[in-house]
C-alpha cells in the first residue's frame, strides 16, 4: 500500500489502486465519506474516486447507478472495488468543472436552456424507475463537452414507492433542498423540481442564494425575497422567469409535473445534445425536416 495514501487519507486503500493513482487534490473528507482527484500514473489522465463507508453507503449508490447508469447524462463509475468495510467507486473527471463555476462566467440563457432540458430528461428517468435524486444543486452537474451535462453524486438518492414517501429526516444542501423534506413531510419525486429551480435562480443571479434563514421565511409565506427580485430584474426572458419559478412554489402540488416541465414554452422546442449525436449516429431515426438537405 502506498505510503502517501495512507498518509494523507489514514485509511488503508487496495494496491491495484495505490500503484495505479497519485493524489492530486483531496476534494471533501469526512468520517463517512472522502472524495479525491487522482490521476494515473500511466496514461496521465485525471479520475475522480469517491470512498465511501459501507456503514453509510450500505452498497445503495452503486446499486442505484446499475439501475440507471446507461441512460445519457448520468455518470456512471468506470471501476469499483468491494470491500469488508467500504464501497471504492472510480468516476472519470471533467475539466471544464461545475454548473456554478459555469453560471459565474455569465452563461447565456440558451445554454442554460439546454442545460435544464437535459436535467428534465434525466429526472424524467429517474421518474420512471421510481428514484429521487435528493441532491440537485449546480456542483452535482458537470459540464461535458458539445453542451453536454451529466449528473453526479447518487448517495442520499432513494428508490421510493410510486406514490411517494414521508421524509424521516432532511438531507441535501440548503437551499436546495425541497421544503416538505425540510419539514419532515412526505414528498415526492417534485423535490427534485425545487432543486431544479432553485439550481437554475443561482445560474441566473451568479451567486450562491437562500441563506437558511431566508430560506426558512420564504418557506413559510413564499414573499419576494431578495434573490426572486433579482430574479425578475435580469435579463432572463418572461418565459424563464416563469418557468423558475413554477419549480419554486411552497406547496410541491402547485408545482407541475416533469411531462409539463417538458412542454413549457421555455424548454419545448430545446433540442437535447445526446440526442443529436444519436441521430446522426443512427440517420434512420432522424426527424423529418430537422436536416436540411445542401
Amino acid at each position: 500500500m502506498s505510503v502517501e495514501w495512507k498518509d494523507r487519507l489514514n485509511i488503508r486503500i487496495p494496491i491495484q489502486i495505490s500503484d495505479r493513482y497519485d493524489i492530486i487534490k483531496i476534494l471533501s473528507s469526512s468520517s463517512n465519506k472522502k472524495v479525491v482527484l487522482v490521476k494515473d500514473k500511466t496514461t496521465l489522465m485525471s479520475a475522480i474516486i469517491k470512498i465511501i463507508k459501507k456503514d453509510r453507503l450500505q452498497n445503495k449508490e452503486l446499486y442505484i447507478l446499475n439501475k440507471i447508469s446507461e441512460f445519457k447524462g448520468i455518470m456512471a463509475p468506470v471501476d469499483s472495488f468491494d470491500l469488508y468495510n467500504m464501497e471504492i467507486l472510480i468516476f472519470p473527471y471533467y475539466e471544464k468543472g461545475d454548473l456554478f463555476d459555469s453560471s459565474l462566467r455569465n452563461m447565456s440563457e440558451d445554454y442554460l436552456r439546454i442545460i435544464t432540458k437535459q436535467i428534465i430528461d434525466i429526472l424524467e428517468h429517474l421518474k420512471y424507475k421510481h428514484i429521487i435524486h435528493l441532491d440537485i444543486k449546480p456542483d452535482n452537474i458537470l459540464l461535458g463537452n458539445d453542451e453536454k451535462i451529466v449528473l453526479i453524486d447518487f448517495d442520499l438518492s432513494q428508490v421510493i414507492l410510486e406514490c411517494g414517501m414521508y421524509a424521516n429526516d432532511y438531507v441535501g444542501t440548503f437551499p436546495y433542498i425541497a421544503p416538505e423534506i425540510f419539514s419532515k413531510y412526505f414528498y415526492t419525486h417534485k423535490a427534485d423540481l425545487w432543486s431544479l429551480g432553485m439550481t437554475l435562480l443561482t445560474c441566473v443571479i451568479n451567486k450562491r442564494i437562500f441563506m437558511k434563514d431566508e430560506y426558512i421565511a420564504y418557506c413559510e409565506c413564499e414573499f419576494e425575497t431578495d434573490s426572486i427580485i433579482q430574479l425578475k430584474k435580469s435579463n432572463i426572458s418572461k418565459h424563464g422567469q416563469d418557468f423558475i419559478l413554477s419549480l419554486l412554489k411552497i406547496n410541491p402540488l402547485d408545482r407541475p409535473e416533469i411531462e409539463q416541465c417538458k412542454q413549457h414554452p421555455w424548454i419545448l422546442n430545446v433540442i437535447n445534445p445526446y440526442d443529436i449525436v444519436d441521430t446522426q449516429i443512427k440517420p434512420k431515426k432522424r426527424f423529418c425536416g430537422f436536416f436540411r438537405k445542401k
